[in-house]
This record gives structure tokens, sequence and C-alpha cells, in this order.
């Protein structure tokens, strides 16, 4: 994995949040690509189908596995999806154990694990124009506004919306080699 470093001049300029833009953030987190071999997930938090802050009434707290692959949704128009909210453990690994474990001591986050980037969903005006699938593409996120949209219905209510003044967001990334059906059994 290869991290960038940012020339601490431009942190504040990245940091300010100016309301008068954009009401509130989509989301604060880590955008990680990796090769398309890291195809399974396992994650301790609701489940099993995607979730969000506002809409996870259909999921429930619990441990779930599936592959990356069928974490993303096809929608007709490409957008959001395969969000876990209130995750408490991610395991993103090779069928032979080797990945990595993401935790936050304890405290929720959000997570997708899907085979595209924000931006290549972004692209697409429709399923068919996505690329077949040559990576697995991990988001971890402190948190993330709801779904809710203006677009047939009404904004996105106050109480879904990410407009934290500040927040801190503590996250653990644990290289592994070894299978386990929790991380701390690693």
């Amino acid at each position: 994995m290869t991290f960038k470093a940012i020339d601490d001049s431009k942190i504040e300029n990245l940091m300010t949040f100016n309301k008068s833009f954009v009401e509130y953030l989509p989301k604060f987190g880590l955008l990680m690509e990796f090769d398309k071999s890291f195809e399974n997930i396992d994650y301790f938090g609701y489940g099993p189908f995607d979730s969000y802050v506002d809409r996870h009434n259909a999921s429930y707290i619990g441990k779930f596995s599936n592959k990356v692959v069928n974490e993303f949704i096809p929608h007709i128009k490409p957008q959001e999806n395969g969000n876990h909210h209130n995750t408490y453990w991610a395991y993103l690994h090779r069928a032979d154990g080797l990945g990595l474990i993401v935790s936050n001591d304890n405290n929720p986050f959000e997570f997708s694990a899907i085979p595209y980037t924000p931006l290549e969903l972004t692209k697409a005006k429709h399923n068919f124009e996505l690329t077949a699938p040559d990576k697995t593409v991990l988001s971890v996120d402190y948190k993330q506004s709801g779904v809710g949209s203006n677009s047939c219905g009404p904004i996105l209510a106050e109480k879904y919306r990410f407009n934290d003044d500040e927040f801190v967001f503590n996250i653990s990334f644990i290289p592994t080699d070894s299978k386990a059906d929790y991380p701390e059994d690693i």
C-alpha cells in the first residue's frame, strides 16, 4: 500500500469547510484500491444489505461475510452503494487469509468494499458503461450523510446530514496473513 504525503501548508485549505459552497459533507474517510484477489469481506456491523444512517431498518447488527463483487448493487444509474453503517470491524482478504483488518477501538465507523471507485460510478450514466471488475475499492469512513435525496422527494433531513464542525477519526489498519473468524483471533 502506498500513501502520499500532503504538504502541511495545504492541509488547512483541505480541512476548511466552506458551508456557503455546500451545506454538508457527503462523507469523510479514506479510499484504498486493492488487487481484485482481495475478494472477500467479513464484518461486524449492520448487514447483510447495504445500510446508511437514514436507511438501515431492513438491516441488523451481526457478523457477515460476502464477496466484494456481491456488495455492489448494479443500479441502472450507477451511484453510491454498498455502505455498511455502524460497523465495528471489517476484514478484507484473499482466499488464503492475507488481508487487512479495520477497527476503531469499539467505536463504529462506516465502510464499503465494491469493485468501483466513486469517480467511476459518477462518470457512468448507465450500469452497462462500467467496466468488468478488476479491483477492490475499500472506503473506510468516519461518517457519511444519509442517501435520501431531493431528486424525487424532500431534501435530506438535518439529523442525517454530516455537518460536524469538529471531529476525531482514529482508525486502525492491521495487516494479517491468517484467516480468522474474528479480528481478536489474529
